[in-house]
Formats: C-alpha cells, structure tokens, sequence
C-alpha cells in the first residue's frame, strides 16, 4: 500500500561503495532529514563473490600487477574490510552536518536476499540505479563536489542494475530508485491510471513536489508537474483532482500501444527529476525489461506499492 510521504519515518538504504549507491547516500541523508526521519544503511558483504574467491586456483589480479596472487583467506577478510570500511567513512561523511539518526547494518549474504531482509521494516528503500558492474565507473566515478556533497556518475545512460531489479521484484515496500540528484531540481512525472493506488500516488507525488520545490537549488529553471495517462476519459478526473490539490500540472496522454516508450521519450525530452509510479500497474508487464527502458533518462524512480 502506497504510503503518504510524510508518513515515512525509517528509510532503508543499500550502500555498497559503489559509486551510485555513494551518490544515493547524500539523497537519502537530505531526505531523512526533511522527514525527520531514521536512516538504516544496509551493507552486504556478498557471499557469492566470497565462494567464487575461495574456488581453487583463483587468482587475484590487479591493474599494473608485477604477478597474480592466489586468494588466501585473510585476503577476502582484507577485501570485506575496505569494502565496509569506505562505507563506514561514506556515512560519517555524509551525516556529520546533518541532523538525522542513523544506522549502519552489515550482514554477509545473498545481496539481494539480505537487503530484502534488511529493510523489511522500513518505510521506503532507496537504491542507486546500478551497482560495481557498470563500465562506466571506471571512467566516470563518484566525486566530492565542491560543496562537499558526492556526485552522481558522470554518464548516467548506464543499464539498470540487475540485482537492482532481483530486488524490486521480490520487495513488498516502495523504493526510490536513484538515478540522479532529485534535491536539485523539481521536475516530477507520475503515472495516472484511475486504480485507487494511482489516486494515492497523485497525492504524494504531490507531496514530494512541494517538498522538493522547497529546497531544490534549481527551483526558477526546472519546474514542472506532468500526470501521464494512457486514457483520455480520464483527463477530468486528474484536472479536478489537481484542482483539490492545489498544484498546476500539464496531463499528457501515452499511446496505449508503446505506453513506457513514449513515457521514457517524454521523460528524457523534459529533463525530468522523478516519475513517480506504482510497481502493480499494468504497464511495467516485467520489472527489469520496463524500467531498462528509462537507462537513457535522467530520471529517478518512485516505485509505490
């Protein structure tokens, strides 16, 4: 069930060190602290990674390596260490000018398994668009910016992770999905379908608007308020329902045959910060193969449930 937006009181985040999921943190910290709300860090130590380490033979090989190293178990412990360790750092970092309660939960597991488990009691899961397997963080990572904030990727037209999406398949709570800094601007588009969920999430679309548009840093160039529909009988509805909401919005109506397609290509046109859309509606038929079609966009996304 689709929540109210300041009825969110625990935000779970999945923090792997990864660039997006670092960027993802100050997101999270900024809006914990908006709603007054705790944040629990989620760091998994995957065990899949580990056994495939501990295989016979395995080696280890660096970039400008003299020779490989063959895995010992004080190695893997070494590799846990720097990996929590930057974790660690990350979230003191981030929270250290931030009033907010936060903590940092580690668990060795499943990745996807343990986040699940993990944030089963929180409000809301936040997740950076993609994880360590991206190419190109390699060449565009996380940066401390110049207002001691952490940057998104530089290329942002990278696929979805795939244990990002393990996750949102099996999760019972909403997410947010990260895929740029959504506090910097205030450019919002949500799915209208007429099912009860949507009206929910018309109101806490709303919600987060008004939020956003309170601090964003951009609020005089990129503001705007889009409900997409895919049925023209119901532009009424969502004009009388904006009215009662106090809010100016443009409704703009999708082709029935090709519905995300033309909602990522409008996304993209109008440099949207954030859709907001339930992850029952009939038109994400496959989680995975729906939201790789918004890798080109700058849009983050608000799966309601």
């Amino acid at each position: 069930m689709s929540k109210t937006l300041f009825a969110i009181k625990n935000i779970a985040l999945a923090l792997d060190a990864s660039p997006y999921s670092i960027a993802a943190l100050d997101e999270a910290v900024l809006l914990a602290e908006r709603l007054e709300a705790n944040l629990i860090a989620i760091c998994i130590e995957d065990i899949n990674m580990i056994n495939a380490i501990q295989q016979p033979y395995s080696l280890t090989v660096t970039p400008f390596a003299k020779s490989m190293k063959i895995n010992t178990n004080k190695m893997i412990d070494d590799m846990m260490k720097v990996q929590t360790g930057a974790v660690r750092k990350a979230l003191e970092y981030a929270t250290k000018s931030h009033k907010i309660k936060y903590e940092l939960v580690i668990r060795r597991g499943i990745i996807v398994d343990e986040v699940i488990k993990a944030s089963e009691n929180a409000d809301i899961l936040i997740l950076g668009w993609a994880g360590w397997k991206a190419a190109d963080y390699y060449f565009a990572g996380t940066s401390c910016s110049k207002h001691g904030r952490f940057d998104f990727p530089v290329n942002r037209a990278v696929n979805i992770g795939s244990s990002v999406c393990s996750i949102l398949n099996k999760l019972e709570v909403p997410a947010l999905v990260l895929h740029n800094p959504i506090s910097e601007s205030c450019a919002m588009s949500v799915y209208y379908d007429g099912s009860e969920e949507a009206k929910k999430n018309l109101h806490m679309a709303e919600e987060a608007f008004r939020l956003l548009f309170a601090y964003c840093t951009k609020n005089d160039e990129r503001t705007a308020f889009e409900v997409l529909i895919t049925d023209e009988s119901l532009r009424a509805e969502v004009m009388q329902k904006l009215s009662e909401l106090n809010i100016k919005g443009s409704i703009i109506v999708l082709d029935k045959t090709k519905p995300l397609e033309q909602m990522a290509l409008i996304i993209k046109a109008s440099n949207t910060t954030l859709l907001v859309i339930s992850a029952n509606s009939p038109v994400l038929t496959d989680i995975h193969e729906s939201l790789q079609k918004f890798n080109a966009t700058s849009a983050s996304i608000l799966l309601t449930r």
